[in-house]
């Protein structure tokens, strides 16, 4: 039998609270909100299953790839991803668009809970998605390097920001 554990998006509003964040509880399972990192603006949707007892957490970059660039966008994603220790990044069709925008998603089985995981799970992705959102915007410029020394230098860590 599942011990039955409490909702962990209640830690999380209160990790957001603690921030002084504007969100949304869409229902008891699903909890949205915004964030402006130094980058970009993110679309954070908390999604958490009862019965599976894990939580899937998705953070959209407000980048907009057209069709032209998914080929460029599959590719340097899945380079990405064979980078990053937790998590992944996807393309999702934006509604009503033929665009498509970069999305960090994670899900996490939830044997703990509590605001420091809200803490370190909020702060690892958007750590994860300023340090990558350049290679995205990077696609859509057409600089004419050939392909491997444009993912070295997207890929680079920088020092410092502007």
């Amino acid at each position: 039998m599942i011990e039955e554990l409490n909702n962990p998006l209640d830690s999380a509003e209160d990790f957001l609270n603690l921030q002084d964040w504007s969100f949304q509880r869409l229902d008891d399972d699903q909890l949205y909100f915004t964030v402006e990192g130094d980058r970009g603006t993110y679309r954070v949707l908390f999604i958490w299953d009862q019965q599976q007892q894990a939580m899937q957490y998705c953070c959209e970059l407000d980048i907009e790839l057209d069709a032209d660039t998914l080929t460029d966008g599959y590719q340097v994603i899945g380079e990405m991803n064979s980078k990053l220790w937790l998590g992944h990044f996807d393309l999702t069709l934006n509604k009503g668009k033929q665009t498509y925008s970069p999305c960090f998603r994670y899900t996490s089985l939830m044997p703990s809970q509590g605001v420091a995981f809200m803490k370190e799970l909020i702060s690892y992705t958007l750590q994860e998605c300023e340090r990558l959102f350049d290679v995205f915007s990077f696609l859509d410029e057409g600089t004419p390097l050939p392909r491997a020394e444009k993912m070295t230098l997207m890929m680079s860590e920088a020092a410092g920001s502007c």
